[in-house]
């Protein structure tokens, strides 16, 4: 069924916007794009004012609109979690357990913007931006140039920086509410366990440690039998180029640093992971 099952065919409005985000992700199953614009509506809607919420979600086509309020628990203050990586972190969990959970999730942030940018109005847009935290607002594409010019409208800046480089937004995050983890055997056991999306390491380094042959779950050196299966461990030389390995094949972002960041890194242990949720975070690494 090529269609999403929860969407009628009178609902014309609906298939519009759907079809219109397949062609921003570049994706051909509609109920994976659903699920990607429920996603980016949902942390985007979690981080605005109960008002601002309210006003983005009445430009809504009913049922998306419907999807947009779904389990919605309107509070005063938008969540804490004003961070960049913590929002595109609800996004990777959304797809955690969908057949495919390797996803980009800029890229579906960015994609669903776009869409935004085309649907809702650009004083609406405005507002949203307004609101929004900066982290959250520098993954948000430009307005295009028809629709800038509101009369009475704040500017949105075209070009932003961030104030916090990621290394330091990591450990930071790993000091929040355990929203990611710091250090070789924590962030092992992200990786092993499926709970982190992104891990930072220092550029050039290259770790050792130990590798099940059974279940594939990596160690650090002092480990002497895999904690998940009881089999014997192996010893690599090279652990640093089994992470990048295991990264690739679950579709974790690894990134290496160097200059000062990478000094910043060293400091708390040379590597750390973004986790997807922060439950995750309280299962066993605490």
């Amino acid at each position: 069924m090529s269609k999403l099952e929860i969407i009628g065919r009178s609902s014309q409005t609906t298939h519009i916007w759907v079809k219109e985000a397949s062609d921003e992700l570049k994706w051909k199953d509609e109920r994976r794009v659903f699920l990607a614009l429920r996603a980016v509506l949902h942390a985007l809607r979690d981080r605005l004012t109960i008002e601002e919420a309210v006003h983005l979600g009445a430009q809504l086509p009913t049922l998306i609109r419907g999807t947009y309020y779904d389990g919605w628990r309107p509070k005063r203050n938008p969540v804490r979690d004003s961070t960049r990586y913590g929002f595109l972190g609800e996004i990777q969990a959304t797809f955690a357990k969908t057949h495919d959970p390797h996803v980009d999730s800029i890229h579906i942030a960015r994609a669903i913007f776009r869409l935004l940018n085309k649907k809702v109005s650009a004083g609406e847009i405005t507002d949203v931006l307004c609101t929004l935290p900066e982290a959250v607002r520098d993954l948000w594409p430009d307005l295009p140039k028809k629709r800038k010019s509101i009369v009475g409208a704040e500017p949105v800046k075209s070009k932003r920086e961030f104030k916090e480089h990621p290394v330091e937004e990591l450990i930071h995050a790993a000091a929040d509410e355990g929203r990611a983890v710091l250090g070789l055997e924590q962030t092992l056991e992200a990786l092993n366990c499926g709970w982190a999306w992104q891990i930072m390491c220092t550029a050039g380094e290259t770790l050792s440690g130990c590798e099940c042959p059974q279940c594939a779950g990596l160690f650090p050196v002092g480990c002497n039998s895999c904690k998940y299966c009881g089999s014997s461990l192996v010893f690599l030389t090279d652990l640093t180029e089994r992470i990048r390995l295991r990264a690739a094949e679950r579709g974790v972002k690894l990134e290496c640093v160097s200059g000062k960041s990478a000094n910043a890194l060293d400091e708390v242990g040379g590597i750390g992971g973004f986790l997807k949720t922060t439950r995750a975070a309280k299962v066993g690494l605490e």
